[in-house]
């Protein structure tokens, strides 16, 4: 009746999806007078820590603690309560865990705070059993009381939408969690990304404070020391760890510091004179420079991160299915890649993305996309404006400088057909709430993830129900294929869902209510002496996970 399952592997914290959104959330402006004080005290904060690194015996040496800095375009949170946190993961998942976590190179699930698991014939029930001897940064005991209060507490955050396939949790003894599903759901996705496991010691003492720099609440390598509210967040070790802090671990720093730098260009600096050890991400016209300085080195990761223009199937002109194929025929593929990335990126083909099982069979049997003018003509004719002559309006996030320079060259590439692209930047909070309230624009190109290995990104992006389905397409069709992909990864059928994924790529390619653009690189760079470094852990989010680096001089 049961499918036994035990997770092996070793530990590489290489971590898949963790949301719906990979860009980074937008705050209002500050006052003036308070801006031009909050920037004081950011750099003296910085010119302090170049000080206390330029001290003689720094970096862990003569009994002093090692200081090191993550340099990030992004913020570092956004809340400190974990399972409140949708967007700014990086300093909730140096603290706090999950049951299970992804390896997305191997694209399998290995344990984290649970050891193994199994799930029945049908997919329904899922028994996970926990690791023992774990113990949170209070002092108190990981079992499954904490999984079940974790669990609650994320059924009113922003993740939530993640565990609408879960019907109850039980907890028959204290290191077993049983999850009853109201119908087949690849839970391991879920829980992969929901709950962060929380103390409930120190939820029931401190309540919300239980989060802030100090209370250690959670069960992860390192707890927080002090936050500077979004921008920076330091951490110092958590010294009874369950995963041990032997071997090369032991050279791991004694304190992070997880750093907000939006601009580029300090944040290369600040890694070229050595202020930061760590950064995400690196401009694509500064890799081959920074590669020839001798000293950094530079990673370039292959992801799913890919930008998408959607077509507001309800507006005119792009109501009519010949002209949205005119303006797909368009596009202008290579130089997405060649001039937009500089070559750092790669040109889609469908839903799934090139770190995804079954990518090399979406090439093989729907190719990548390619710009073809003749075609776009030949469609254009077909349409209710058959000589051009109309405006469509796109908008695009603000802050993704490739994703401008791509409808930047759309633009002139339709100019040829006699159609302009109104191309209006506009902040990504703003593009959301309108397209989730009511679509006024002809295209949304927004920069997403692909999500539960492609069938997550096919619910997001054109499910009837999704709120975040901005082309106002629909298609019993498309639901149904949902449905059934999430079944297959549920019973592990993996290929199957590959099969489900290309049906939905060629109703994709007949009735064109989106396009994928092209998949972003990853790319970062970090000094020479920090070792065990394979690339942002989480390249949904850039997230990297301290534990597993450290430093030789």
């Amino acid at each position: 009746m049961f499918e036994s399952r035990e997770a092996t592997g070793t530990r590489d914290w290489h971590t898949g999806w963790r949301g719906i959104l990979r860009e980074k959330p937008k705050k209002p402006p500050m006052p003036k007078h308070t801006a031009i004080l909050f920037t004081c005290v950011v750099l003296i904060v910085a010119v302090a820590l170049v000080f206390a690194l330029a001290l003689p015996g720094c970096g862990g040496e003569n009994g002093k603690q090692s200081v090191k800095v993550f340099g990030t375009a992004f913020q570092v949170c956004m809340t400190t309560n974990p399972n409140m946190e949708q967007f700014a993961l990086i300093m909730i998942t140096q603290t706090y865990e999950h049951l299970v976590w992804y390896d997305v190179k191997s694209d399998s699930f290995l344990p984290m705070l649970a050891e193994s698991w199994e799930r029945s014939d049908d997919g329904l029930v899922w028994t996970f059993h926990l690791r023992k001897g774990v113990k949170f940064q209070d002092g108190s005991t990981f079992d499954a009381n904490a999984v079940k209060v974790s669990y609650e507490a994320a059924l009113k955050g922003p993740q939530a939408y993640h565990l609408a396939s879960i019907d109850t949790v039980e907890t028959p003894d204290p290191y077993t969690v049983v999850f009853k599903q109201k119908y087949p759901y690849p839970i391991l996705y879920t829980l992969a990304i929901t709950p962060y496991i929380v103390s409930p010691t120190a939820v029931e003492k401190l309540g919300d404070d239980a989060f802030l720099p100090g209370n250690k609440a959670g069960t992860g390598p390192y707890m927080l020391k002090a936050l500077n509210t979004t921008v920076e967040a330091t951490f110092e070790r958590f010294p009874d760890y369950w995963g041990g802090w032997t071997g090369d671990r032991a050279k791991a720093a004694d304190i992070w510091i997880a750093r907000s730098i939006p601009e580029a260009a300090p944040r290369v600096q600040n890694l070229e004179q050595g202020v930061i050890q760590l950064m995400h991400p690196v401009p694509q016209t500064d890799v081959e420079r920074l590669k020839s300085t001798g000293k950094v080195e530079v990673m370039v990761q292959e992801g799913s991160q890919c930008v998408v223009s959607h077509f507001n199937t309800k507006l005119e002109p792009t109501d009519d299915v010949n002209f949205r194929k005119a303006l797909y025929y368009a596009m202008p593929f290579e130089d997405y890649v060649n001039i937009a990335y500089n070559g750092y990126a790669i040109p889609a083909s469908g839903f799934i993305g090139p770190d995804m099982h079954g990518y090399d069979r979406e090439l093989a049997e729907i190719g990548q996309h390619k710009q073809d003018m003749e075609k776009a003509r030949e469609y254009l004719a077909k349409s209710k404006h058959p000589n051009g002559g109309v405006t469509v309006t796109c908008v695009v996030d603000n802050a993704a400088a490739q994703a401008i320079k791509c409808m930047e060259l759309w633009k002139t590439a339709l100019s040829e057909l006699n159609i302009t692209l109104d191309v209006q930047p506009l902040d990504i909070g703003v593009i959301f709430q309108e397209a989730m309230a009511k679509p006024t624009h002809n295209v949304y190109s927004i920069q997403k993830p692909g999500l539960v290995a492609g069938v997550g990104t096919l619910e997001m992006d054109l499910h009837s129900k999704s709120t975040f389905n901005f082309t106002g397409y629909t298609d019993p069709k498309i639901d149904q294929l949902v449905e059934e992909g999430y079944a297959a990864l549920c019973l592990d059928q993996k290929d199957k869902a590959v099969d489900i994924l290309l049906e939905a790529d060629r109703i994709l390619m007949d009735v064109m209510p989106e396009v994928q653009l092209a998949y972003q690189m990853s790319l970062s760079a970090y000094t020479k002496d920090l070792k065990g470094y394979k690339g942002m852990t989480d390249t949904s989010y850039m997230i990297p996970w301290f534990y597993d680096y450290w430093f030789e001089k």
